[in-house]
């Protein structure tokens, strides 16, 4: 790898069942980001739409239009920052279809040029809520090689596999594990460095901060045996940044990868193909 040059900007905030305000909250960390002269700023999942029986249960009377305004905003934001954005959101397949739980990612010129949708739906409230993806998504950015997941996808070890394989330096997971009653669902992050370190790639996981938040935004680094390199303070708005030079990735090895079975499958559920589950550069 040469010429390595990636700031990275990783949010958390306390996401909201309001559409407005969490997007003049991630249009406020963006700003600060682009300051900093991060070249892309990452944000938790449904940041900008909110999900969750604390936030928009099932998506009844779920306003998709003011959805499309506000990723608009943020598109011509990310334009004029020259700033890329991962943003959690959801995708409207249709009147008659379950959105999906997505990420987009919008580079420096405004334009969305990929999404992901989550691929592992927890049974019960999400899967009757959306539908599935079922694909990675990689892109290049400063010479680095980026995968994206979203919360329940880490469970799934093939998902790591099948990015490692497709040669993933740096891992974008989004997560929405926020907003509970008491402290029972806060989970450590201790499992992050290890796959970090077992599939030779970046970890970076960015959470909403709602209290009460079940973990912080932090970093794994694969050089690390299994430590963490940054995190931030919980149930606090704030960025972690990190900058990746040549270095970064100098002892980062692919030799011990585990085989790609050709028949794995990387979701659960019915993935859809609808025309818009199709199009990975459409608006919400």
């Amino acid at each position: 790898m040469k010429n390595i040059k990636l700031k990275i900007a990783s949010c958390q905030f306390p996401v909201t069942s309001d559409i407005s305000k969490n997007s003049n909250a991630i249009q406020r960390l963006m700003r600060e980001a682009a300051a900093h002269n991060a070249d892309i700023v990452h944000f938790p999942e449904t940041a900008l739409c909110g999900w969750g029986k604390w936030n928009n249960p099932a998506f009844k009377k779920f306003d998709f239009a003011v959805l499309r305004k506000e990723t608009s905003v943020i598109q011509k934001l990310a334009a004029q920052k020259k700033i890329w954005v991962i943003l959690g959101s959801a995708h409207r397949l249709g009147t008659d279809f379950k959105p999906t739980n997505c990420l987009y990612v919008i580079n420096d010129k405004g334009k969305i040029v990929d999404r992901y949708d989550k691929s592992w739906l927890i049974e019960g409230d999400e899967a009757k809520t959306f539908t599935p993806g079922d694909h990675l998504v990689t892109f290049n950015l400063g010479g680095v090689c980026c995968g994206l997941m979203i919360c329940n996808d880490t469970n799934y070890l093939q998902m790591f596999n099948g990015y490692a394989h497709q040669k993933v330096n740096l891992l974008f997971v989004s997560m929405g594990h926020a907003g509970f009653k008491n402290d029972l669902a806060k989970i450590e992050h201790r499992n992050s460095p290890l796959l970090a370190f077992y599939y030779h790639m970046w970890i970076v996981v960015s959470n909403s901060s709602l209290k009460y938040s079940g973990l912080v935004t932090h970093l794994s680094n694969p050089n690390g045996m299994g430590t963490l390199a940054k995190s931030l303070k919980r149930h606090t708005t704030g960025i972690l940044y990190h900058d990746f030079k040549n270095s970064s990735f100098a002892s980062l090895m692919k030799n011990r990868l585990q085989k790609l079975d050709l028949r794995e499958v990387f979701h659960n559920g019915k993935p859809s193909r609808h025309p818009r589950a199709i199009n990975r550069e459409a608006l919400p």
